[in-house]
């Protein structure tokens, strides 16, 4: 049996008293604290601890806040990054093709050089002039373009004409966010008739070519987006309409929301064009999935935001990193069907003959003499109804058993389908093998 432990109570660690310094100054143990200063209440070390969470988790929101502000950063600073590494490789594959036509037209005019009687014969030497003079004129056409049907301006002076023809033609492509370059060169090709009202191809000189095929290739991809997009709608009609497809309009940002479709990023003529289309058909884009180079080129457009579009788990073939397989959701109602079935008057079987007959019977100027023109018209009107009533079959139209789109051609061959199939069910009467007299 063990005895129990006496309780031991708390004793203050003291100093022990050592010998006096060499200031003379003797050290005395502290007073002892009180119990009110050196002990905190319940109350008060909760409220402490509260206090040290509230400020911990505190810390932690911020920390995870920031975390989320650096990766959001950097995950745009590799987005750029990726983007610059792509137009690097196109810029060294540009300049390895450049290289290599640098190289072989070297080699070519090297060769001319060394031997230019083999490489060109002495009939061809006189038409040089002309073959140099035909091939600078080709490289200046490419930096035109040619007006059609742009009607002519009445007035006297050229400069004035002009004018107008400048006006002409930024109205003409002002939809389409177009402009042309300051102080452009304007000619008419052809001499003016007077006769004929058909007006004459009006010549625009661009100061490059690659401005002059720029401005044709954004004028075409507006016009055929625009016209296109608005037509069907027009033509379909339809409550919901999905359009996708590669846009290929790389370094945009879309966006669709309560407030419609905008985008921001590099904006081209073409781009604002298909963006200000689609968002003035109330259209959303809801591809969001960005290609190894960080761009979205494969667009979803939809005039309902219902549809989800996510990259897709699993693809077909081997996958194009610059085109993702995309997997498009659809949400569907089914309605249910609606029962159509009415009658009807069949006029194409009814008996004129009789009617007619049944009009001739009556007496109408008696008739007709009685009564108001109001009155009478009420008579006549009954008269008619009678007559159809009497005369014409009714017959019921009933919903077809069969789906909207089985024509009735289709319709024709499945009834004699059923007509085979019942008589061939049928069965037959053996064959006579032996006659008899009786």
């Amino acid at each position: 049996m063990v005895n129990p432990t006496t309780p031991t109570t708390s004793r203050p660690i003291t100093r022990a008293t050592s010998a006096a310094p060499s200031s003379g100054k003797i050290l005395k143990d502290p007073p002892p604290p009180s119990s009110s200063s050196a002990l905190l209440s319940s109350d008060e070390f909760h409220r402490a601890i509260r206090d040290i969470v509230k400020t911990q988790n505190e810390t932690l929101t911020q920390c995870k806040n920031l975390s989320v502000s650096f990766n959001s950063r950097f995950d745009e600073l590799k987005a750029s990054v990726d983007s610059i590494t792509s137009q690097l490789g196109e810029l060294r594959s540009e300049t390895t093709s450049l290289r290599v036509d640098l190289i072989s037209l070297e080699r070519r005019v090297t060769i001319m050089e060394s031997n230019p009687i083999n490489v060109m014969p002495s009939d061809n030497v006189d038409h040089v002039p002309n073959l140099l003079q035909e091939l600078s004129d080709r490289e200046k056409c490419l930096s035109n373009i040619v007006v059609h049907g742009l009607p002519e301006s009445t007035q006297l002076l050229p400069a004035d004409r002009i004018s107008d023809d400048i006006r002409c033609i930024n109205e003409l492509i002002l939809p389409f966010s177009l402009s042309l370059p300051p102080n452009p060169k304007l000619f008419r090709l052809g001499r003016a008739n007077a006769v004929s009202d058909k007006p004459r191809p009006l010549k625009v000189v661009f100061p490059t070519k690659e401005q002059a095929l720029q401005f044709i290739s954004d004028f075409n991809t507006s016009k055929r987006t625009t016209e296109s997009v608005e037509n069907l709608i027009t033509t379909l009609k339809a409550t919901s309409t999905i359009i996708f497809g590669d846009y290929n309009l790389p370094g945009i940002t879309w966006s669709s929301g309560n407030l419609g479709l905008s985008a921001t990023g590099v904006l081209s003529p073409s781009s604002s064009l298909i963006i200000d289309s689609f968002s003035f058909l109330n259209f959303f884009q809801l591809n969001y999935t960005r290609n190894c180079s960080g761009n979205i080129l494969d667009l979803v457009f939809s005039s309902s935001n219902n549809p989800s579009v996510l990259k897709a788990p699993s693809a077909l073939i081997n996958p194009d990193p610059y085109h993702l397989p995309l997997l498009i959701k659809l949400s569907h109602v089914n309605k249910p069907s609606i029962d159509v079935t009415h009658s009807y008057y069949d006029f194409k079987a009814g008996d004129f003959e009789s009617i007619s007959n049944f009009f001739n019977s009556f007496n109408w100027d008696a008739t007709f003499s009685n009564y108001s023109i109001n009155d009478a018209a009420t008579v006549f009107n009954d008269a008619i109804l009678n007559s159809i009533k009497k005369f014409v079959p009714k017959k019921i139209f009933k919903t077809s058993k069969f789906p909207r789109w089985v024509s009735p051609s289709l319709k024709t061959l499945i009834k004699k389908k059923c007509m085979l199939t019942n008589y061939s069910s049928k069965p037959t009467e053996p064959p006579i093998t032996q006659l008899s007299l009786s």
